[in-house]
């Protein structure tokens, strides 16, 4: 808090340029080693890494700073200035800003621990314990660069400890996180149940998984179902939330789809991610692998469930589990209904 107090007194303009000139660092002389830790520490593929721990980093921190600019210029309408001026002051919020942030994406862990500091806030980061290589580059980063000690804290640690310890502290103003419902459900009921003893009201941001879909028309470019539906399901092991877990098809396409569908699978190269021909690599960790294994173990002993490609698993040397289709008969099924997080589609 007593960093927030000096940050808050830097100009706008001089935190705007501190910003892009990390932004510039990072897709030059940091771009490399961005992506190598990406791909070393959370097993993404180059193409993988690339969009995720370079492009869409660099755009997140350049685009919030246009976007804070862009605000700075609004001021509410004053009838007639010379009797009444209304006007408008943006500050930090009082307090400090917990930030606890995903494995899967690079980007959103630099974002939701370094964008809210354009405004004035101070973030205590909690980073995923299987993204703390590159989570701890950028932090090295922006400390290199001469961002002030204490505006942003890394701090890797047990997750019941830090949602405990920053849901009872009285300066908590804001939760900003991404990851699973079940987290972000405790996150809200910890600062619920603790209302009393905040000096306000934490504001509460969260994004959380889901059971994204294909909704194939019956008048589909079957190539397009194909190709899109393989991508969105398998790139970066299926470990998005964007990912799709499940397909509408209609009868009339089911052959044609089914059947792209398999032929695509076959070809898909899975290896090391410092491979440049990988298209897919290891589920992040033991835990992954345990839940995914398991849904496809459900799928070979339903009956409501045929396995139409893949199945295959092996954690020998890595969490490897192969790209799995699954056809159920009834929408019903878990496999249907849950989310899995990982390379399968049903």
């Amino acid at each position: 808090m007593a960093a927030k107090a000096d940050w808050e007194r830097v100009p706008i303009d001089e935190k705007i340029q501190m910003f892009l000139r990390v932004s510039d660092q990072m897709a030059d002389i940091y771009r490399a080693d961005l992506n190598a830790t990406t791909m070393l520490g959370q097993a993404k593929t180059m193409v993988q890494a690339e969009i995720d721990s370079a492009c869409e980093l660099i755009d997140f921190f350049r685009f919030n700073c246009f976007f804070a600019k862009e605000l700075m210029k609004y001021q509410p309408i004053s009838e007639d200035p010379s009797t009444t001026l209304n006007l408008l002051r943006y500050r930090a919020l009082e307090g400090f800003i917990a930030s606890v942030t995903p494995f899967n994406f690079t980007a959103i862990a630099g974002n939701l621990a370094y964008t809210p500091c354009v405004m004035g806030n101070v973030t205590l980061w909690k980073p995923s314990d299987t993204a703390i290589l590159s989570n701890y580059l950028i932090y090295k980063i922006f400390r290199d660069a001469g961002f002030p000690d204490g505006v942003v804290n890394f701090l890797p640690s047990d997750g019941p400890v830090f949602g405990k310890t920053v849901t009872a502290h009285q300066d908590l103003a804001a939760v900003n996180f991404t990851g699973s419902v079940p987290t972000f459900q405790w996150l809200w009921k910890a600062v619920g149940e603790n209302l009393q003893n905040f000096t306000g009201f934490p504001k509460l941001i969260g994004e959380c998984g889901g059971k994204n879909y294909h909704f194939v028309h019956p008048t589909a470019e079957v190539k397009t179902v194909v190709a899109s539906t393989i991508r969105s399901a398998f790139e970066y092991q299926g470990q998005k939330c964007s990912a799709c877990s499940r397909v509408y098809v209609p009868e009339s396409l089911w052959g044609e789809v089914k059947e792209g569908l398999v032929e695509t699978q076959k070809s898909l190269k899975i290896g090391s991610a410092t491979d440049a021909d990988t298209f897919m690599s290891a589920v992040i960790d033991r835990k992954a692998f345990d839940r995914i294994s398991g849904y496809i173990n459900h799928a070979k002993a339903s009956p409501n469930c045929s396995i139409v490609a893949g199945g295959g698993y092996d954690d020998s040397v890595g969490f490897f589990i192969e790209p799995t289709i699954v056809q159920t008969t009834t929408p019903t099924d878990k496999i249907f209904q849950e989310e899995i997080f990982g390379p399968l589609v049903s």
